[in-house]
């Protein structure tokens, strides 16, 4: 069995996010809203969104993504996101901070 292409019949929309370390979190990717144009599955039945953007035929996307019906949709859930990160980051650094206070306090 081969590669397989199937256009997307709608608009829809994919929210690209990655996931990164220090601290563990998830963030959104560069260009985090892009078009779904089509979906690639592969010889072992795996499905892939190819994306707008990138190579002139799309780009395969295999981390994690959010989808949605419209643009703006899409772009409300990227903020969200974006925002959710920036607590995770701040939490992160609240626990960091604790963890040296108590290495640092006790004799």
């Amino acid at each position: 069995m081969t590669a397989s292409f199937h256009p997307q019949p709608y608009p829809l929309y994919a929210v690209t996010i990655e996931k990164v370390e220090n601290p563990a979190r998830f963030q959104l990717t560069e260009e985090p809203v892009r078009l779904v144009i089509g979906w690639r599955a592969d010889e072992q039945g795996d499905v892939t969104p190819l994306l707008a953007g990138g190579s002139p035929g799309g780009s395969l996307w295999t981390g994690p993504v959010f989808y949605e019906e419209t643009r703006d949709r899409a772009e409300e859930t990227a903020r969200q996101v974006a925002k959710g990160d920036r607590s995770a980051v701040r939490g992160a650094r609240v626990v960091e901070a604790a963890a040296w206070i108590d290495r640092n306090t006790e004799a």
